[in-house]
């Protein structure tokens, strides 16, 4: 499950299957060109959060949405991405993830279980991303019945952390707070889509995202290779 948090006024289109790259089905950034999170008729996988810390040099590098479509459309190129601003990357097929952060310049195998990711490392223990895991681990071991609703859920969750919990990423206390959400709602940015993707033991995902502020779905059914 995830959250895709962006400026409000950048163009965005839903998720649907590429004209240009028909195997791949995910949203798209209509300024840049790449995604946040998508999957493949051959069993790929990508999603990507930004590393958020003002305290280091400002990199005005390649769009790093293009890495996700890259890695949906059979690997991307990882072997220097220190031209990109920071971001962490989780890649490959279904069955053998990875994951990538430009910060530390690690490509490490995802192991199996529950992990939680916002804008640090992988399964940094930020407030939004603890409740996020329990919530995960809770679905886990609960009936399959209601199990999309109740993710979803948690995504809305608009719940900040106290004050002394927040992260200092280097901005301000109250910016700190409103991000500190696993739902952002703030002036200009915040939650532009809510997405849940199951996968089952036959190979067949099942994609669901929601759009904000509108609240249209796309539920879609993909056979992997």
């Amino acid at each position: 499950m995830a959250n895709r948090d962006e400026f409000l006024h950048r163009p965005t289109a839903a998720a649907h299957y590429w004209e240009d790259v028909p195997q791949l089905f995910a949203g798209r950034d209509l300024q840049a060109g790449g995604t946040w999170m998508g999957v493949s008729r051959d069993g790929r996988f990508g999603a990507l959060t930004n590393h958020r810390d003002l305290r280091r040099p400002l990199v005005k590098g390649p769009s790093r949405g293009l890495l996700v479509q890259a890695a949906l459309a059979g690997g991307a190129d990882l072997r220097d991405t220190t031209l990109y601003a920071g971001f962490n990357l989780i890649h490959g097929t279904l069955n053998e993830l990875r994951y990538h952060s430009n910060i530390t310049g690690s490509d490490v195998p995802l192991e199996s279980g529950v992990h939680g990711l916002s804008n640090a490392l992988l399964n940094t223990p930020w407030p939004k991303v603890q409740r996020a895991t329990h919530v995960m681990e809770q679905a886990l071991d609960g009936p399959d019945g209601g199990l999309v609703e109740r993710l979803f859920s948690a995504l809305l969750d608009e719940t900040t952390a106290g004050d002394q919990a927040l992260p200092d990423t280097g901005l301000n206390v109250d910016q700190e707070r409103a991000l500190s959400s696993i739902f952002i709602r703030m002036p200009g940015y915040g939650t532009r889509a809510s997405t849940v993707l199951l996968v089952d033991r036959e190979g067949e995902a099942i994609f669901h995202e929601r759009t904000w502020p509108t609240g249209s779905t796309v539920v879609e059914r993909i056979q992997m290779a």
